[in-house]
């Protein structure tokens, strides 16, 4: 996991936003497994409280 930020250079001044997270993500899908990224909000961060070594479990019915 690590900061999302948008640098902004403007002449000689500049400025930074933070946009979120990216988390870095080892999983299956197809039953291939590989690794993903994803962005995340600075509210999603605050609601799940993600941190390094955190193991997610999920499932999804195919149709």
């Amino acid at each position: 996991m690590q900061p999302r930020i948008r640098l902004i250079r403007s002449f000689d001044e500049r400025s930074h936003n933070y946009l979120g997270y990216s988390l870095f993500i080892r999983g299956v899908i197809d039953d291939i497994e590989r690794d993903f990224s994803v962005g995340i909000g600075k509210a999603a961060q605050q609601k799940q409280q993600f941190c390094v070594g955190n193991e997610i479990i999920s499932w999804q019915l195919r149709f």
